[in-house]
Parts: structure tokens; sequence; C-alpha cells
């Protein structure tokens, strides 16, 4: 039984992982694949799910439990509300991602961790080593969907740099030069002011977190990254160019789109041309303050606009069947819009819990991983659809959970 589950998860993640949005949108007898292997995980491991384990996990998840048990409760509040039936199911279910996801999915990492660490060992290094080869691929130049998780290479690159000798150096230099490759490629096409934020957010803080070392060699650890980072950056920004304009030219213009526009998203010819995500920040803010108290529930949309006049309400890209932008591109602020404050701080005080956690566990090498994975899902939320997205969270989730149950 365990090596099936072994076997299940993996299968799952490595779908999540290669195939992304398009994986977790299978569906099996008119059920998402996500929600099936979660349903089949309890059958198979019912008899093993035992009193003391489930009791374990609501004394070390807690808050988690009643974030979902809130989110439960204002669901409940959506089900009595006129707007209810008039409002598609699939979209209150992808609305209600926020609070179910994260109860599943850290359940099913704790429990099998207690029912059986090896297993949960594999599953972790699988999940490690399918980052790995995907960043790899996307080096070589395959259209792979690209994944901000690459970034679990600086586990090793900041191992090497912990150690003593040239020879440690030159070999966090090249890892570095295959961390950072795929990010200045992608930005030699298309470039990604946030996708700019995040990594270097990740090579400033990330040595912080992990490095247990003296501050001034942290420092200096955090200097050498983003030395490396910087150099090839500005590399490909006097190499290369797009659509016949100096990558410098075409950066300066994005960013004055984004002064003078003021938005995220402005629509041209039927699609987006840009989005900027400080409009519907803003917008989300706005959206919150018409229900302070409890959010705005998981019926409408939120954000409500993605530019003024331009309701969210789906069809975009040319495409009739396309549904509305599912949250802010900020996931703390759609839980905010749509928990309230009280959604959110129970939320935090998890992570919170989570993080204090996380520093009493060994420091042996899959625990960084473990760690780091989740860390970064969080960095890449504050940006992107994160917590209410199914194919960037749950493995996020399940990482978690096997924390938890450490």
């Amino acid at each position: 039984m365990n090596f099936i589950n072994f076997i299940l998860i993996s299968l799952v993640f490595w779908g999540v992982i290669i195939f992304s949005r398009a994986f977790v949108k299978y569906e099996i007898f008119g059920i998402y694949i996500l929600e099936v292997v979660a349903i089949v995980w309890l059958l198979i491991n019912f008899k093993q799910i035992k009193f003391l384990k489930i009791k374990e996990y609501f004394i070390k998840n807690k808050y988690l439990v009643f974030y979902f048990l809130y989110g439960s409760f204002l669901l409940l509040l959506d089900f009595f509300s006129p707007e209810f039936k008039a409002t598609p199911f699939n979209r209150v279910a992808q609305h209600s991602i926020i609070f179910v996801f994260p109860v599943i999915w850290t359940f099913i990492g704790f429990m099998t961790q207690k029912i059986n660490p090896m297993y949960s060992t594999l599953v972790l290094l699988c999940v490690v080593v399918t980052y790995i080869i995907n960043h790899l691929i996307n080096i070589l130049g395959y259209a792979l969907p690209g994944s901000f998780l690459g970034l679990i290479l600086i586990v090793p690159i900041l191992y090497f740099l912990s150690l003593s000798g040239k020879k440690h150096w030159l070999y966090a230099t090249g890892i570095s030069l295959i961390l950072f490759t795929p990010f200045w490629k992608m930005w030699g096409e298309s470039f990604s002011r946030t996708g700019l934020v995040q990594v270097a957010f990740c090579t400033t803080i990330l040595p912080f977190l992990f490095f247990k070392k003296s501050i001034k060699r942290t420092i200096f650890i955090v200097c050498f990254l983003n030395f490396v980072f910087l150099a090839g950056f500005a590399a490909v920004a006097l190499s290369n160019h797009m659509d016949g304009q100096d990558f410098i030219t075409n950066t300066k213009n994005d960013f004055y789109k984004a002064a003078l526009h003021g938005d995220d998203v402005y629509p041209g010819e039927q699609k987006f041309n840009a989005r900027f995500r400080t409009f519907v920040w803003k917008q989300t803010v706005l959206d919150w303050l018409e229900r302070p108290l409890l959010g705005v529930g998981f019926i409408p949309e939120t954000p409500s606009y993605l530019e003024p006049n331009f309701k969210n309400v789906g069809g975009y890209f040319n495409e009739i069947g396309a549904p509305p932008v599912n949250g802010a591109h900020n996931s703390f602020l759609t839980i905010l819009a749509r928990m309230g404050p009280i959604g959110l701080v129970l939320l935090l005080i998890y992570l919170f819990k989570w993080w204090v956690h996380s520093r009493g566990i060994s420091n042996a090498i899959m625990n960084k991983y473990l760690i780091l994975i989740p860390i970064l899902s969080l960095i890449s939320s504050l940006f992107n659809l994160g917590i209410e997205s199914p194919h960037n969270s749950v493995i996020m989730w399940f990482c978690m959970g096997l924390l938890m149950a450490l």
C-alpha cells in the first residue's frame, strides 16, 4: 500500500511540474485529477489513519484547521445568498481552493510521513529531481513550463559556498550559471520585472534563512550570488535584441507604459497586451473594503475590474470560454478580499508557526528542500496566482504537511 502511495503522489507531482495547468484541468468521470488522487489516497490509507495521528495533525496544524473552518463558514453564508444559484458551481469551487487545498494536502503530506517516512522522503526526492531536470531541459531551450522552483538549486550553491577552498567556489559558480541561465534566456525574449524581483529577492534573502554561520560570510555570499545574477543579466541586456529593439530600450518602454497607464492589464485586439499588477492590487483592496469584516466571499470575481471600465468577466485571449482572472496576482490580497482580515490572520499565524517549527528540525539536506519549496512558493504567491492555484500550491502544502510531521 505504501508503494502505491508513492507511485500515486509522485505521478501527480510529475504531472503538475511538467504539464502545469493543463494537468490539473484533466478530468476523470467529471472530477479533476487532484481531487481524484485525494479521494483514492484516503480510501487506500483509511485503515492506517488512526485517531492519535489525526489528533496530532490537529494539534500541530490547528490554525490551518481554524482557517479551513472559517472558510467553510463563509462558504455556508454564500450558499444561502441569492447570488449562489446564479453563479456556476465550478467558479465557487475554484475560489474555495484557497482554504480547502491547504487542509487536504497538508493532511496528506502529514499522514504520508507518519505512515511511512521512507516513502515520503522518496516522494520529496522525486519532486526535487523533477524540478532540477525540468530546469535543465529549459536551459536546452525546450518549451517546458518554466518553473520558478528551479531556484531549489540554491541549496547546493549555499553548501559549496559554506566550505573553504577554491574548488568549492568554482562548483558554486558553475551551479549558479546553471541556475540563472533559463531566467536570462527567458528575459532575453520577454522581459519580466516581477520575475527579476523574485529572483533577486531569493538570492538576497535565502542565504540569511539557510546559512547559519557568520553574518559577514553570509553577506559575502549574498554579494557573490547577486554579482553572478546581475552580471549575466547585464550581458543579456547588452547583447540581445527583441523585435529589432535593443533590450534596454524595450525594458525602458515597459517601465514607461506601466507609469503611463497606471494599470495592470489593458485590452487590445480583445487580448492582453500587458499585465502590470498595481491596478489589480488596488482594485482587490477596494473589493475587500465593500465588506471589510468578512470579505466578499467566494461568489464574485476579485479583482472585479482589470482596468477602469474593463470588468473581470472572462473570454480573454480571443477565447470565448476563457474564465475570469482568478485572483490579484498576490495570494494574500486575494485571501484578504475573499475571507477578510480574520482569514488572512489565521493563515499568517499558521505560516509563522510552520516557520518556527521548521527551525527546530535537523539540518539534513532533504529537510532544506522541504523548507525551501514552500518558501519559494510563498514568495511567488506575492506576485502570481499561488495559493489560489491548484498546480502552484499542491506541492507547497504537501511539503508543509511533511515538515509538520517531523
